[in-house]
């Protein structure tokens, strides 16, 4: 019998009393750090061990002399025993609404504090760290007078603040610029309500976040995060060194035990001597405290540590903090390994569950980012112009609803109702700050260079709040001032390229003939038309809407009038003009033949009895892209016997094509020339799917408006129904391309949902590929030549009915060809034109202007006022993984400084100005935000 098998007999016969504890706890101990000196003790170590074993049995039971008198034999191990310390690092585990509601979050959070203050108090030597500016938000609202003594503590240095975002956040499917968001007003709050140095928040404590985007290392430095602090999504490296594509890198520490340690453990420091010798250390770290539900360590534990304290053959055992332990892994920096790759994946459910709040969080963040851009148009082309609402508030709405177990889908019933309620207020001050810009800029504009004269206003307001009842917010296209028949309107655009494409409008009590209507540009050029839906009623009120082609500028707008023209001056194109069939009424060529939507850059070719896609042809090309059966829904049951439903995407036991088991009925048909669509029904179970299927003139993605009615529910027995968009490619591929926060990322094809910022595509080298994108989904599959999309589950717990009722989305399938192209479609799609009323007035403005001109291999995420009221800030990043130069340039005025900041707008490096343009480089895939002054 072994050393080792004499140690574990002991532990099975004599972990009882303290004694027995303490001693076979400081055996363990000493039998790794042999282990990890090469055997060094292990002579005399068996000599005690056999002592041990031989009075156990004749006594029964470890006693105080007996370990007193080991602990003396084995004194010689002392010094290198206490040459490892291991810092205790108390922490409390809060998360945000889990499996509870918000009251509950509150309520936990502010007795979590009340009891580590009252435990400093009473325990001079007691440290404790805290992580999410989000909980000292509630603090500061619901029990403001703990914020004094907290304060107090931090200044002792025994309240550690680890918070560096304002929850600990999904990293998969927050975007980039929520990331920053989470950065910036973290520090800029905490600093401030706290009275600490902004420099001091460089750590992210990032426990129980389930996976980590590989752009995450420079998205943190730029922000002043050093150090990095997680649990799940990676199971190699515990110390290690994360290095973005770009080249960035923060230092991270793994844990190697568990973040939630609820009881202390006598035995619970074995780890320590391999550990360290692992990673060439002399000093780690112990986290404890009760968590989850918060509630940090008690009064037990602390006493606990100290008895432990007290041991001669332990590590040297120290409260401390996480600032401390990664200050002495910073000395040996060098030394760790360089990880690089993104820390993926864990739960691959939630990608997909709970669709609602994932739908709320991606147009939250883009309509955000749009009311962004407006306000600062507006406060650039608007002398003295106000916001009417702070939208940081709105942000950080969006910002606690990506915590690690509300965005991805793993909470209860009361999770999603606090979290779709503050979505609609953010949704609110999105569309008062944006709508606000957009008339103020109008306001400004020189409408009277457009000749229209009758000034009479018949109109006015119609259609108040049409629109604006769904999170998503678009607020599109809304023209209700009117001047006999003449209408203008004004359209932004919130993007970075020149958009030249078909807009849908609704017009308000336009008494004209549809068969009349037309639209001119501010050069009186005549732009094509389509009435794509007849009058309906909204209150007192009557509309219709239309498709017309516009072009804008970048970040910027242009002015249109829609007017009417004399019968007799009119030559009628019944395609244009057409709102019920599409047909020439003096013919009718219905058929069984193949759907056709064609235009002069993709043909899509339709079977007419499922809507499968049975060609989906690039032009440019001449290349056929679709395979078999794209296009299609298919209803899939998983099987749960990996339980955690919620969480977990099972195996599939049954996997159907619904458009060709299931009756398709098409409901409706139009061509046109500026938008051609079919709008077809199919049922299933106990669900409907309501699907328009549209391609615009001049656009290569064909476009998927679903109304899905989902009432499928899930139970251990029957399996978890899911429902999926596949999309079969013709070619033979195993690389995927995905957007992923802050760039795009090649995947190898798995059999496993991946998480992605609404867009896949199967990568053909050096030729067009298809993509299908999605304006709220985030579940992407890519496998076998094919891309999946998970549109909706039915897991049963934590909650049992998820996701009833109706649900609308957006799906693109498209084809593209580098990555500029991928990013360009992709922005478009997921970032609508905005039309405003306009009337006539005299005004500053010119008819179409533009803000900001980029040009380079780069996405811009946001423009937005500076944090101080100094200039614009620009937020971008390097598409390609090679350096790009960049040129900024302004519409009506000039740049006349600019520079480099980080994400907490700090200035780095000045940037040369020449000609009122800037012209630099970006490295390599990477971040940079830049001021500008105009």
């Amino acid at each position: 019998m072994t050393m080792i098998d004499v140690y574990n007999r002991l532990r099975k016969s004599s972990w009882s009393g303290i004694w027995g504890k303490r001693l076979l706890s400081e055996l363990q101990y000493l039998l790794e750090l042999s282990k990890a000196k090469d055997g060094k003790y292990d002579e005399i170590l068996e000599t005690e061990i056999e002592r041990l074993n031989f009075y156990v049995k004749e006594n029964g039971s470890i006693t105080k002399e007996i370990c007193e008198a080991v602990e003396n034999n084995l004194a010689d191990m002392e010094e290198e025993a206490k040459a490892l310390t291991v810092l205790l690092i108390a922490h409390a585990h809060i998360d945000m609404n889990w499996m509870w509601g918000f009251n509950e979050t509150v309520s936990l959070a502010v007795s979590t504090f009340e009891t580590m203050l009252k435990l400093m108090e009473e325990y001079p030597q007691f440290k404790f760290s805290q992580s999410q500016a989000s909980v000292y938000k509630i603090v500061e609202e619901y029990a403001p007078y703990l914020l004094p003594v907290i304060r107090q503590r931090i200044k002792e240095g025994r309240w550690e603040v680890t918070a560096s975002t304002w929850v600990e956040n999904d990293k998969n499917m927050s975007s980039a610029e929520s990331m920053a968001r989470h950065l910036l007003y973290t520090r800029n709050y905490l600093s401030k309500l706290l009275d600490i140095d902004k420099e001091s928040l460089n750590i992210d404590f990032e426990p129980d976040t389930f996976g980590h985007a590989e752009n995450g290392p420079e998205i943190l430095s730029q922000g002043g995060v050093k150090y990095y602090y997680h649990c799940r999504g990676y199971h190699k490296e515990h110390i290690y060194r994360w290095r973005a594509p770009s080249g960035t890198e923060v230092l991270v520490y793994r844990e190697p035990v568990w973040y939630n340690d609820e009881l202390a453990r006598y035995d619970s420091l074995g780890f320590v001597p391999s550990f360290c010798k692992e990673y060439g250390i002399t000093k780690t770290m112990k986290f404890y405290g009760v968590g989850d539900h918060g509630g940090g360590p008690t009064r037990k534990e602390i006493e606990h540590w100290l008895e432990m304290q007290t041991w001669p053959l332990m590590p040297t055992i120290q409260f401390g903090t996480l600032r401390e332990f990664y200050a002495s892994l910073e000395e040996k920096r060098e030394q760790f390994p360089v990880v690089e790759q993104e820390l993926n994946y864990i739960f691959s459910g939630c990608y997909t569950t709970q669709a609602r709040v994932k739908r709320a969080n991606k147009l939250g963040e883009d309509r955000l980012s749009e009311a962004d851009i407006a306000d600062t148009m507006a406060g650039v082309l608007v002398p003295d112009y106000k916001t009417p609402s702070d939208i940081k508030n709105a942000w950080t709405k969006v910002l606690f609803n990506q915590f690690h177990d509300i965005l991805p889908g793993s909470g209860v019933i009361g999770t999603y109702q606090h979290a779709l309620g503050e979505t609609q207020r953010a949704m609110a001050a999105v569309q008062v700050n944006t709508t606000h810009a957009m008339k103020e800029i109008c306001a400004k504009i020189n409408t009277e260079e457009l000749g229209i004269k009758d000034k009479e206003d018949y109109s006015f307001g119609a259609g108040v709040g049409f629109g604006t009842g769904d999170e998503s917010g678009y607020l599109s296209g809304f023209v209700s001032n009117s001047y006999g028949h003449n209408r203008i309107m004004t359209v932004f655009n919130p993007t970075q390229y020149t958009r030249k494409e078909c807009m849908k409008i609704v017009l308000w009590d336009w008494d004209g003939d549809l068969t009349e209507i037309c639209a001119f540009d501010e050069k009186k050029n005549e732009v094509p038309v389509q009435v794509i839906k007849d009058p309906e009623n909204y209150w007192a009120h009557k509309y219709f809407t239309l498709l017309m082609e516009v072009e804008v500028p970048a970040f910027g707008y242009a002015t249109y009038v829609i007017s009417q023209k004399e019968k007799a001056q009119l030559d009628i194109d019944w395609e244009m003009f057409s709102t019920t069939g599409g047909m020439d009424p003096r013919i009718d060529e219905y058929n069984d033949g193949p759907i056709v939507l064609e235009n002069s850059k993709v043909k899509a070719v339709f079977d007419p009895m499922t809507m499968l896609l049975t060609s989906f042809t690039d032009k440019a090309t001449g290349k056929e892209l679709a395979g078999k059966d794209a296009g299609g829904f298919r209803y899939i049951l998983e099987n749960t016997v990996n339980e955690m439903t919620a969480w977990r995407i099972g195996p599939y036991e049954k996997d159907i094509l619904l458009n060709e088991t299931n009756p398709v009925t098409i409901l409706k048909r139009t061509d046109g020339k500026i938008c051609q669509s079919v709008t077809y029904e199919l049922k299933f179970e106990v669900s409907r799917i309501e699907a328009e299927v549209s391609l615009k003139a001049d656009s290569s993605v064909l476009e998927f408006n679903v109304k899905l009615d989902w009432h499928e529910l899930g139970n251990k027995t029957k399996g978890i129904p899911q429902l999926v968009f596949r999309v079969p490619v013709s070619y033979q591929t195993d690389t995927y391309r995905c957007t992923v926060p802050g760039g795009i990322i090649d995947r190898k094809g798995w059999a496993q949902d991946v998480p992605c910022l609404g867009c896949m595509e199967a990568v053909d080298a050096g030729e067009s590929s298809i993509a299908v994108i999605s304006d709220c989904k985030y579940g992407f599959r890519g496998y076998d030549n094919t891309v999946s999309l998970t549109l909706l589950r039915a897991p049963y717990d934590p909650d049992p009915t998820p996701d009833q009722g109706e649900h609308y989305m957006k799906i693109g399938i498209t084809a593209v060809g580098d990555k500029e192209d991928l990013t360009e479609k992709y922005d478009r799609f997921i970032h609508p034109l905005y039309a405003v009323s306009n009337s006539v007035h005299e005004g500053e403005l010119p008819l179409s202007e533009n803000l900001l001109n980029v040009t380079g291999n780069v996405k811009v995420d946001v423009l937005k006022k500076a944090e101080n009221g100094d200039g614009i800030i620009i937020r971008l990043y390097n598409l390609e993984k090679e350096p790009s130069e960049i040129t900024l340039s302004a519409g009506r005025t000039s740049v006349r400084s600019a520079e480099f900041t980080d994400i907490l707008e700090e200035v780095a490096e000045v940037i040369e100005v020449e000609d009122g343009k800037v012209t630099t480089e970006i490295p390599a895939a990477a971040h940079r935000t830049i001021r500008i002054r105009l």
